[in-house]
């Protein structure tokens, strides 16, 4: 029997280009036509090569662009307003004497009746008390409390100074307790209302020394006006910095003994149940009749992998997460690895002790030390924002004066209240709430729409183009496979 092989598509290698040809000629891909076909020169095919290769590498390296552009994921701010039926959240209200410490309850002395009444016998006054020589232990602690105390205290120099840290340095326990000191010595809420003599909500609820939370921070002790903590919030239905709060105030500069730079004080607005950073606040000096215009704005973020990367994770100790509180914490935590403590005015969260005076060259060091960067500390998720607008005028006006001397029987004179007298008016500007929501900047269909957008301006064809070209070397292939095959056919053998 005699064998044959035969070809089962003889397609030759011209045909095959021919097909090319044919192909060039007719699809989309704008230009191809002019570098296929046989009837054009040399040099216009080579030109229109040239042309072909480079908008192909133009469009390779804008697609580049949008590529990264797409995993570097940006955002774009949609910005809405939003008036709630029901008013809005009125926020906490934190105000702080600029003075740390009242002179007179420095002044006391161990022997003065106020000096237990007042609660003045803080921890340290009695083992200080053979070193402090004719000091009372509130003038003791102000000599000891900064490197400025021997100018402060009259009756405190360098020698008596050193001797009343030794004492503390020597000590098994950390005596010096500077929460206590700032909250014991420091200004008190009925003092600085002038006795609540006139405190009001919107006009109509009247507000007394139980709507003020007092919060110890690093500068001294402050106090919080609807803080939340009791579990309910004030709403404001009406507009204007006096339909808010309305509340008089008394800076007693009589009392200054350790100040920042100034007299006055000094006022947070700010969300509830978030950590009072002071420095975000704004100063209202004496004799001031301060508004403040407060305008809502909401932020909604979004979290890694986009450019916003928010946090929105639990702080120990802080209800809601803040970066403020986030930054706070961080430099908090840092101070407890190296010095062992904790800082005053930050929450307590490890049972650690608080720092004291032979803690202060640790700490001072450990502030120093902290990378900021590393604490990882973003934006929230979800914040409110009070931003606030001041306007000040003079205050009390004489009318104002004799008001005070004669339906409130104030016995101070008109220049005491000139000098000390502050009103503090906080409400909102417009009821409504500025929303600034953060959507992604660039998805997936605006990258697709550039992939198109760009094949259509550089080469002049679609999604389709590239289905024709795949479908054209599928055929290539076939056609190959085909003509390797082989059709074995047996014929009688002349020898059998």
């Amino acid at each position: 029997m005699k064998t044959q092989v035969k070809p089962v598509d003889n397609i030759s290698h011209a045909e095959l280009n021919s097909k090319w040809k044919a192909f060039a000629s007719s699809t989309t891909l704008h230009g191809l036509r002019y570098v296929a076909e046989n009837g054009h020169s040399i040099s216009r095919r080579v030109i229109w090569l040239m042309f072909l290769c480079t908008v192909a590498s133009v469009y390779v390296y804008f697609v580049s662009i949008s590529v990264h552009k797409y995993i570097s994921r940006p955002v774009k701010t949609i910005v809405s307003d939003e008036t709630p039926m029901d008013g809005l959240t009125f926020p906490a209200v934190t105000i702080c004497n600029l003075n740390k410490f009242m002179k007179s309850k420095i002044d006391v002395a161990d022997e003065d009746e106020n000096f237990e009444k007042m609660g003045l016998n803080i921890s340290g006054c009695s083992e200080i008390r053979d070193v402090r020589g004719n000091l009372t232990c509130g003038q003791a602690m102000l000599c000891a409390y900064g490197s400025f105390g021997t100018a402060l205290v009259k009756g405190c120099n360098k020698t008596t100074r050193q001797n009343i840290i030794d004492v503390f340095n020597r000590s098994s326990e950390r005596l010096y307790n500077e929460e206590e000191f700032l909250t014991k010595y420091g200004h008190d809420m009925a003092s600085i209302t002038t006795s609540f003599l006139y405190c009001s909500f919107m006009e109509n609820i009247i507000c007394s020394d139980e709507d003020f939370v007092p919060a110890v921070t690093e500068d001294g002790i402050c106090f919080t006006f609807n803080s939340g903590h009791n579990g309910s919030v004030l709403r404001s239905l009406l507009e204007g910095p006096d339909l808010g709060l309305s509340i008089l105030l008394d800076i007693q500069t009589n009392e200054s003994t350790l100040g920042q730079f100034s007299s006055g004080l000094k006022v947070i607005v700010h969300d509830q149940k978030t950590f009072v950073n002071r420095h975000n606040g704004f100063n209202i000096g004496p004799g001031t009749h301060a508004t403040v215009a407060v305008k809502l704005r909401k932020h909604i973020r979004l979290p890694a992998p986009f450019q916003s990367k928010c946090r929105q994770e639990e702080l120990p100790g802080i209800d809601t997460y803040t970066k403020d509180g986030c930054i706070y914490q961080c430099i908090g935590n840092t101070t407890l690895t190296q010095c062992g403590c904790r800082r005053a005015g930050l929450p307590d969260t490890k049972g650690a002790p608080l720092c004291s005076v032979q803690d202060k060259e640790c700490v001072d060091y450990s502030r120093k030390q902290v990378n900021l960067s590393a604490c990882s500390c973003s934006n929230a998720c979800s914040e409110l924002e009070y931003e606030s607008r001041v306007s000040y005028s003079k205050f009390p006006d004489n009318s104002i004066i004799k008001m005070l001397h004669h339906l409130y029987d104030k016995k101070e004179s008109s220049s005491y209240m000139k000098e000390n007298y502050v009103f503090l008016q906080v409400g909102f500007q417009h009821l409504a709430c500025e929303k600034r929501e953060d959507v992604s900047g660039y998805g997936m269909e605006s990258l697709l729409g550039e992939f198109g957008g760009n094949m259509g301006l550089f080469l002049g064809c679609s999604i389709l183009t590239l289905c024709e070209f795949i479908d054209f070397l599928w055929e290539a292939v076939m056609t190959r496979i085909r003509k390797r095959s082989l059709d074995i056919t047996s014929s009688p053998d002349s020898n059998s």
